[in-house]
């Protein structure tokens, strides 16, 4: 039947909950064909820049019919009048949001399982790194605390098995940016990561009992309610997004959605493992600008389509998930 979260902002696809739930105006308004197709997906809005509460909170039942190329939409106040949007939105106030996870540098000097414990006692664990982007942004992270960028802990360690790196987090490892000659378990104790070693601010194996600064990482907004940046599947789908920004923001300032090429440049995934079938994207884009420009926002410009952009942009976002999933 669709999606029964309480959560006062989000805007259901999918099919609609009991007629005792709606009015008579509801029913009258939901679409006769019987080829109207209905959405699996639930979308919510966030405003990153700043936070506001609307004073009328909606939900909306939304069914697109592809007979007709239209997007129907019934509003049901909410009961309870308003919707307060959460503190710095993608993120806890103090955190950095990159890549669907949030990020925050302690200059406190710890060893590194002392490190590790203080990380999961704030919902996260020390910082994994999944890519050249996640590396890239981590390390400007640290200069911007620490311009010395002096050595610092990430969580990978091979304390499990000599040789067998893992990442606290459980990540899979996918990349290792070490420095040259290493790991090479000096002195057969070496077991524990930092990052920022000499020049070349790569990484170093060294004895875990070592005290530095460290960076944890938990994942985003999105992420803890169960959801992703949103995904767009088909056209009709980003119609309902274009529109669902425009009843929270008619200015349609820019917003992030899920699309970036932070794993590979030029290979556009989805934050959400859904395969990339069709992009909108503005005339000229994307255009990688200043090789930095690897995550994508919507209503770029009078078109409204897609630009790619710095991901250290702070945008209003749209999250979305898919009933059962």
């Amino acid at each position: 039947m669709g999606l029964y979260s309480q959560r006062k902002d989000w805007f259901d696809m999918s099919p609609c909950p009991p007629l005792s739930q709606h009015t008579g105006a509801d029913l009258q308004t939901r679409p006769q064909d019987p080829r109207a197709i209905l959405l699996p997906t639930s979308v919510t809005l966030h405003q990153n820049r700043n936070l506001f509460t609307m004073p009328v909170a909606l939900r909306f039942l939304c069914l697109l019919s592809l007979a007709v190329g239209a997007l129907h939409c019934t509003p049901v106040p909410d009961q309870e009048g308003e919707l307060s949007e959460p503190q710095n939105t993608a993120c806890p106030p103090g955190w950095s949001s990159f890549n669907n996870r949030c990020f925050k540098y302690f200059a406190s000097r710890l060893d590194w399982a002392d490190a590790e414990s203080y990380c999961v006692t704030q919902g996260a664990n020390l910082v994994s790194v999944n890519s050249k982007g996640e590396f890239d942004f981590v390390k400007n992270l640290i200069h911007d605390f620490d311009p010395a960028e002096s050595f610092t802990w990430i969580g990978l360690s091979d304390l499990h098995k000599e040789g067998r790196w893992m990442w606290s987090d459980g990540s899979k490892v996918v990349y290792t940016f070490w420095s040259p000659n290493e790991p090479n378990n000096g002195g057969g104790r070496e077991n524990c990561v930092h990052t920022n070693e000499l020049k070349n601010k790569l990484w170093n194996d060294v004895f875990c009992s070592n005290k530095y600064a460290f960076v944890c990482t938990t994942q985003s907004y999105c992420v803890n309610q169960g959801a992703n940046l949103v995904s767009v599947n088909s056209k009709g789908e980003f119609g309902f997004v274009k529109n669902l920004i425009h009843g929270f923001d008619p200015a349609e300032s820019n917003t992030w959605i899920g699309l970036s090429d932070l794993h590979k440049e030029g290979r556009w995934m989805w934050s959400d493992g859904s395969k990339v079938v069709y992009m909108f994207w503005s005339p000229k884009e994307p255009n990688n600008l200043s090789g930095s420009e690897n995550c994508v926002h919507t209503n770029n410009l009078k078109e409204k389509l897609w630009n790619d952009t710095l991901c250290s942009n702070k945008y209003a976002f749209v999250c979305a998930t898919r009933p059962g999933l």
